[in-house]
């Protein structure tokens, strides 16, 4: 198989991105899958001092293809970086890490809508443009979303609002279950 192309889209949360982290971060991933829950074990980074979050969850969006003559071959893999992810130990509570949960959960689903738009509109080794264009849009909504998320739900503090997330991610989630991460 030729592998004509890489895109490898590595989306993070704004306050990874502005710590710079070093690339041996990247190595130790758990990637999502249905049954795992998060753990404040899997949190190994040092808590962001005086931060107004309680925690923060590193987790990206990564996509792969490549070519065999006018066959299109992709993938997309969704992963949680423990050294990259931290929380603050004086705040840690259950209520709290699923809050992180639910990121890496909606970057779940922008990966199931990510396959899912690819599954649809491309089929060939000619659609590449299509390929990059869909992906971008999907990164782009997806950090939208993540960002309303904390936003609406002040980073967990609404509780109200908080529960009407867990609700509609999980029923966006079950509605797009074909396209989940394996």
């Amino acid at each position: 198989m030729k592998n004509t192309g890489l895109i490898l889209s590595i989306l993070l949360l704004s306050l990874i991105a502005q710590a710079q982290p070093a690339a041996g971060n990247f190595k130790e991933y758990i990637l999502w899958n249905d049954t795992l829950k998060l753990a404040w074990k899997d949190f190994k980074a040092v808590a962001v001092p005086n931060a107004s979050e309680a925690a923060m969850t590193a987790s990206s969006m990564e996509f792969s293809y490549n070519t065999k003559n006018t066959q299109l071959f992709w993938q997309v893999k969704v992963k949680f970086f423990p050294a990259l992810s931290w929380f603050d130990k004086k705040r840690q509570s259950d209520y709290i890490l699923k809050h992180e949960q639910l990121h890496f959960n909606i970057t779940e689903l922008y990966a199931r809508l990510l396959r899912k738009q690819l599954s649809e509109n491309v089929s060939s080794a000619s659609d590449i443009q299509k390929l990059r264009k869909i992906n971008k849009s999907i990164l782009q909504d997806w950090q939208k979303e993540q960002n309303r998320y904390d936003a609406e739900t002040n980073h967990s503090i609404n509780e109200v609002k908080q529960a009407e997330w867990n609700l509609n991610i999980q029923k966006r989630l079950d509605s797009l279950r074909v396209f989940a991460s394996k």
